[in-house]
């Protein structure tokens, strides 16, 4: 029962960054919200496992996969500005983006992955939990980014922008 209440807390602090970037999606997208809600709870489902497997190979491991988000994120701020049309409206998000996404705000999950494989070993049990924290918490997160786009229509996409540029300067200095 603890396990469950511990995973829950982990799963949500690592669906935060998941919540944060689906409302910046929110405010330039309306359609896929149940695909991108799906493919990022696949891969805060697949993260761990690949992380406890990688536990498993190695009794000790440190993965510093700071720069690697920070570098997806600034390819899907760059994505985003240039997929614009004259209109200043994003046209569609691509599935390839969707994925980029999911990896981005699921790569921490690699660690916590690998940290449970070495305690508990418990990371199948996890890893859905994890799963289904991601899933809600994007589509949420999506729905709250939409309603902004219908309150503030033409600021939308600048509050999205924003929003990622936020959590990017959040993983450079913090981490």
């Amino acid at each position: 029962m603890v396990d469950i209440l511990i995973y829950i807390l982990i799963g949500i602090g690592l669906s935060i960054d998941a919540f944060s970037l689906a409302i910046s999606y929110g405010t330039i997208i309306n359609k896929k919200k149940i695909t991108m809600s799906f493919i990022v709870g696949l891969c805060h489902f697949i993260m761990p496992i690949i992380g406890s497997l990688i536990g498993n190979l190695l009794s000790e491991i440190t993965i510093d996969t700071k720069y690697i988000t920070i570098f997806i994120f600034t390819i899907l701020v760059i994505s985003m500005i240039r997929t614009s049309d004259e209109n200043n409206d994003i046209k569609e998000i691509n599935t390839f983006n969707m994925f980029l996404l999911g990896i981005g705000v699921s790569i921490d999950s690699l660690s916590v992955g690998t940290a449970i494989s070495l305690s508990s070993g418990r990371v199948m049990y996890a890893a859905l939990i994890f799963s289904t924290i991601s899933t809600i918490t994007t589509f949420i997160g999506i729905k709250i980014g939409n309603q902004i786009t219908q309150k503030y229509n033409n600021k939308a996409k600048v509050i999205g922008v924003l929003i990622f540029i936020l959590v990017i300067i959040r993983y450079l200095f913090i981490g």
